[in-house]
């Protein structure tokens, strides 16, 4: 059997994969199957990968004030727990900072921006980031701010990794969130983290220092939504506009 046999739908790596279930221990090709089982073993390869692959989250709904602030509470605990390994081990290796980079992504950590967008929402209109610009100061270049260039220009703060944020500064647009200051330090610790798990000079001390700056502007920001939330507040229709997680793209 051919990857050529697997139906043009299949990814170039599930391909690899039905084709590799033609040969044998050895690495030998195996005789040519019929038709009907190369079709079946191609449907099965394209199951298993099916089942591996995990399942885009559904965008939750607006969630009651309570929720979001416990999960804010355990997003701090997590980051504690790895601010504290940072600070009493000596040994960190490579693989060290490989595995508490991933924890950065996994649980409440890496649901910070769904959350966050949730909170914003209760805080709208009353608090932005305090590095916020008070004019918008980039577009008064753009003769049709309602054009293409204007919409191109305009960060999606939605998107935790709006590429736009690569090349200009989106803590500072005017409309920024105040929790936009929390992301920005925590993908800054994610970037010393990758770093660090290349094996490139970055050393535990240092890193403990960006994980606590991360934990400072997460109290902050959490008890900014505790002072200035409408907890009254109620939408059934909203959808959190956000990804299931956030990554080092942007911002």
């Amino acid at each position: 059997m051919t990857s050529s046999t697997v139906p043009a739908q299949l990814s170039r790596t599930m391909r690899l994969a039905v084709a590799a279930t033609a040969r044998s221990p050895t690495g030998a090709p195996t005789p040519r199957a019929s038709g009907k089982f190369r079709r079946r073993d191609a449907l099965l390869t394209a199951g298993l990968f099916a089942c591996a692959s995990p399942r885009r989250a559904r965008a939750e709904g607006f969630l009651p004030l309570d929720v979001y602030l416990e999960r804010l509470e355990e997003c701090r605990r997590a980051l504690d727990a790895v601010a504290t390994e940072l600070e009493t081990r000596e040994d960190l290796t490579a693989k060290d900072f490989a595995r508490l980079r991933a924890s950065l992504h996994t649980g409440e950590i890496g649901r910070f921006w769904v959350t966050a967008r949730g909170c914003d929402k209760y805080t709208a209109g009353v608090e932005r980031s305090p590095f916020a610009r008070e004019k918008e100061d980039m577009w008064t270049l753009i003769p049709e701010k309602s054009g293409p260039l204007g919409r191109a220009l305009k960060p999606n703060f939605d998107n935790p990794d709006d590429k736009l944020c690569l090349i200009y500064s989106c803590v500072n647009d005017p409309t920024a969130p105040a929790s936009i200051d929390t992301l920005y330090s925590l993908k800054l610790f994610d970037e010393g983290l990758r770093i660090g798990a290349k094996g490139d000079a970055v050393t535990a001390e240092g890193l403990s220092f960006v994980a606590r700056d991360v934990l400072e502007k997460l109290a902050t920001y959490r008890t900014l939504v505790v002072e200035k939330a409408d907890s009254s507040l109620m939408d059934a229709s909203w959808v959190n506009p956000s990804p299931a997680s956030w990554s080092g793209v942007g911002i």
